[in-house]
Order: C-alpha cells, then structure tokens, then sequence
C-alpha cells in the first residue's frame, strides 16, 4: 500500500513545483516595484526585469508549463498503475489468477512485439530475455516476468477514459463511477460553485464535463507539441486555480481507488484486533483505540462500511481534546481522527496507510 501512496505524493511534488513557477511568473507587482528603483542607467538589470516581466506571456514558458503538468499526470499514472501491479502479481500464484483483461492484452501485445520488435524499441527490451520471461509467466512464476511497460502500454495520450480502460485491464473497474460518486469529488465540486442538484443530475447522466479540465490540460498539450505559439492559451491563473487542483483531486481519487483494489486482494488483512469505534460523532470523528499503531495527520485509513471499502484521509488527529501530530506504535491510546470521508460507529476498521 505504502508504495502506491509514494507515487501519488512524488507527483504532487512535482506538481507543487510547477505552482511554485507559477506563482513566481505572476508576481507583476513586486517587479514593477523592483523596477522603479533601479535607476535608468542600469540597462543590464533593466533588461533581466523585462525577460522576467516576459515570463508570464511568454510562448516558451506557457508550452514548458503546460507540458510539464501533462508529464507530471501520466508519469504519474505510469508508475501509480505499475505499483499496483507489482502488488497483483505478488499477491497471486497462478497465471490463470490475473485479471482476463490483463491476460488478454498482454498476450495480444507480446505477439505485436514479436512479428514487429522495432515498434517496441523506446522500451529498450531484449527480444531473448522477454520470451524467456513470458515462457515463465505461463508456466505460473509471476516473479519479474511481467513487463511493466507492455502490461500498461497506450497509445496516445492519456485521457481519462484511456486512464479507466488501463484500470479496468488490472481488474479494478467501475473507476469513473466510483469517482464520481465519492464524496471528495463531489464537495470538490461543490465548493468551487456548483449547485448540489446540478451536481447529482450530472452524475446521473454520467456525464463527460466532469472531467473537462484534463481534457483541456491534452488539448493544449497536443497544441503546444505542434506549435510554437498557440493562439487559444489556459491563462497562468486558470491554470493554478483550476487545471491544477482538478488533475490533483483526479489522482487522489485513482489512489484511492487503487487502494481498496489492493485491500481486496488480500481482504483479510487487518492492523486491528478490536476493529470497532468507540464513538463516531457528526458522521466524520471517529473514536478509538490505536492498539499499537502508528497514526498521524495525512495518514490514509481503510474500514469496512456495510460490506464496502472505503478510504478516508485523516485530517486532524486529537488526544485529550487537544491537536496532536502523531500516535506512535508503542502508544496503546483512545484517540480522535477527524476524516475527509464519513463513517458510523458499526464500521469496522481495517487498514491504516502511513504517509510519513
């Protein structure tokens, strides 16, 4: 589990990064301020202040932006999707275990990289060592012989149903449903202005405006790749206040998602002996005992709610009344988790994912 959340918060350091540029390419102000102090003599400041006063319409700087933020969403699901396969092919003994889909397109695929190896060489595999490995996997040894990059190869970019077909090729399906009806991604959309019905008749029709901005982030990837001006630009700001915080949610969900796939492989598993809450108050402040295991704000926990998994982010962790940052595994210790995602008092809990 930890590893799929290692993937998640790499790309959101990327990310952070991105809005680090961002902010500093819109800060007109304090240049002008810097400006006029600078007396008229001094060309050579004078002209550093006007390419950084540049920065913010700049062609260079908006296609480097655009196509980093893309990069930083499909790597992502690159490596989220490659961990959560490693964890599939640890967790079953057979072949024949995989999930159909899988079976099905790595088979088609290992055939195209036969009768055509040339089309596979940016994946840079040896054609001996990858018969080898297949003549391995069919014969059940699930160690390292399933290539990641055959196993999760695409064609073009990654829109979001290309995203959902990938998932559902791992055995995880229902991906754009359970998004849309989780609760992040509802009061994600909520908070910035939509109307609670207008919301729900959305969902009802399943419809694709959900996930516009990361059509807009491709569209504009695809642009800048065959231009060097693109005429239709994001604005820096929309892209800070909307593309960025949306393609965030978006992955946040999938790694959630991920997360109850890989508790059901091995559904079982529990950190807790005493699985029960103490109390749960206003469906969100869960009560209970930490039983020797570690605990801390930004930690993800699993629980059961009638017969469903559901993952929730813890966002404040108190002991006494008062904010704590952590409960470590030596303490045996009734505590209070404030989460992201609601829970009852007959919910079992299971599974609690450390973030540091």
């Amino acid at each position: 589990m930890k590893r799929l959340l290692i993937e998640y918060q790499m790309f959101v350091s990327h990310v952070e990064e991105i809005e680090k540029y961002l902010t500093k390419v819109d800060r007109n102000s304090t240049i002008e301020r810097i400006s006029s102090s600078i007396p008229n003599t001094d060309t050579d400041i004078a002209e550093y202040l006007n390419f950084i006063r540049s920065l913010g319409s700049s062609p260079l700087s908006y296609n480097a932006i655009i196509i980093s933020l893309y990069g930083c969403f499909e790597n992502y699901i690159d490596k989220l999707l490659g961990a959560y396969l490693e964890i599939l092919t640890e967790t079953k003994k057979t072949y024949e275990e995989l999930p159909d889909k899988l079976r099905e397109k790595y088979r088609n695929k290992f055939g195209e990289f036969l009768s055509n190896p040339q089309r596979f060489n940016n994946m840079d595999l040896d054609f001996s060592d990858e018969i080898a490995k297949y003549y391995k996997l069919l014969q059940s040894d699930l160690s390292g012989t399933i290539n990641k990059n055959i196993a999760l190869s695409h064609s073009g970019n990654l829109h979001v149903e290309e995203v959902f077909l990938l998932m559902k090729q791992l055995g995880i399906k229902d991906a754009k449903d359970r998004i849309i009806d989780s609760r992040v991604f509802k009061k994600y959309y909520i908070d910035n202005g939509m109307d609670e019905v207008e919301f729900d008749e959305k969902r009802a029709r399943k419809t694709e405006d959900f996930f516009s901005p990361l059509e807009q982030l491709i569209t504009q990837r695809n642009s800048v790749a065959h231009s060097w001006n693109v005429e239709d630009r994001i604005t820096l700001k929309e892209i800070k206040n909307s593309i960025i915080p949306f393609i965030k949610l978006l992955c946040n969900c999938i790694l959630r998602i991920c997360f109850v796939s890989a508790f059901l492989l091995n559904p079982n598993t529990s950190m807790f002996q005493n699985e029960q809450p103490i109390a749960v108050y206003n469906n969100f402040i869960v009560c209970f005992n930490n039983q020797g295991v570690k605990i801390a704000k930004g930690d993800y926990i699993i629980y059961i709610s009638d017969e469903n998994i559901k993952v929730a982010q813890i966002e404040n962790l108190q002991l006494d009344r008062k904010d704590i940052a952590l409960v470590e595994e030596t303490d045996s210790k009734n505590i209070g988790l404030k989460l992201d995602n609601n829970i009852k008092v007959e919910d079992k809990l299971k599974m609690i994912i450390n973030s540091i």
